[in-house]
């Protein structure tokens, strides 16, 4: 809302400004129960002014402080060329990321929560706020569209950033955020049927058959099979019962066993066909079988 204030020139007015200001303020938070940003244009002479003058103070409201209290913002005083910006939370948005990749919607939910403290450290400006939670938001989109999921599909072509830069309250940014970003995500991933989960695993298994011998990755295993890494992870362990590396490991062994009881090649020939390098072969089959390769084919002979 905008006030226009007429005032006699040339006489000193900052204090009656100030007073005015501070009462309505006041007055606005016993009846609306809302906390009041009052921004102070510089004078002007001319009538014509006074719209640009509106359009000054709109914009220096965006730069009051991140705190729940009245505040008075005098433009005369401002410095829009403060370079003190808080640091971007990037930790917490790539664990936040994570845990929408995975489903886990409680800590994605906790973790919105965080990034949003993070950025709201003490001076921190609304608008500094508000530009990081529209970062998160687009990071998120990717990240969806990365899954596989068209974002304009899934929120039903709305933009979702003119929406939430309309959102000046932290608690209505968060809020708006979990009902209209992470549940409609998280339903979606849902409404994958186990049946497609499993078939997308079934060809995961069938490329490290087919590829055990190769340097084989659960980056290169997602691509091959058209999802993500984090999806397949997850996906696998609930399909499988096993971790996807622990998988690949136990087809490796086995094969390798094989070869040690079925043929005449060298330990270092054995370790490279089944896509390991001689001296890590030698400690992870010790590892996991309790013996070295060599002892291993003396006693599968002996029997």
């Amino acid at each position: 809302s905008g006030v226009l204030l007429i005032l006699p020139e040339g006489e000193p007015c900052a204090e009656t400004i100030k007073a005015f200001s501070e009462e309505l303020a006041r007055t606005i938070n016993r009846l609306l129960n809302m906390v009041v940003t009052v921004a102070i244009s510089r004078a002007v002479t001319r009538a014509s002014d006074i719209p640009l003058a509106f359009e000054g103070v709109k914009h220096a409201a965006s730069f009051r402080k991140f705190d729940n209290d009245n505040q008075i913002i005098e433009m005369e005083q401002l410095d829009f060329e403060d370079s003190s910006e808080p640091q971007y939370p990037f930790t917490l948005e790539r664990e936040f990321l994570q845990a929408l990749r995975t489903g886990q919607e409680a800590d994605a939910n906790a973790l919105l929560v965080e990034f949003q403290k993070a950025l709201s450290v003490k001076e921190a400006k609304a608008i500094d706020v508000q530009q990081g939670m529209l970062h998160l938001l687009g990071s998120v989109q990717h990240a969806i569209l990365v899954s596989g999921i068209q974002p304009n599909r899934l929120f039903k072509g709305a933009n979702l950033y003119e929406q939430l830069s309309q959102i000046k309250e932290p608690a209505g940014a968060r809020e708006w955020f979990q009902m209209k970003v992470i549940a409609p995500f998280m339903k979606e991933l849902t409404s994958r049927t186990d049946g497609q989960v499993k078939r997308l695993i079934e060809q995961a298994m069938i490329y490290m058959q087919q590829n055990y011998m190769r340097d084989i990755s659960l980056d290169n295993c997602a691509d091959h099979i058209g999802t993500n890494p984090f999806f397949l992870s997850k996906s696998f362990k609930q399909v499988t019962g096993k971790n996807f590396i622990d998988y690949l490991t136990e087809l490796r062994m086995e094969k390798a066993k094989e070869l040690l009881r079925d043929s005449e090649m060298k330990i270092n020939t054995v370790a490279e066909q089944v896509g390991y390098r001689h001296s890590y072969f030698n400690r992870i089959f010790k590892k996991l079988e309790g013996m070295t390769p060599t002892r291993y084919r003396e006693l599968s002979r002996a029997e």
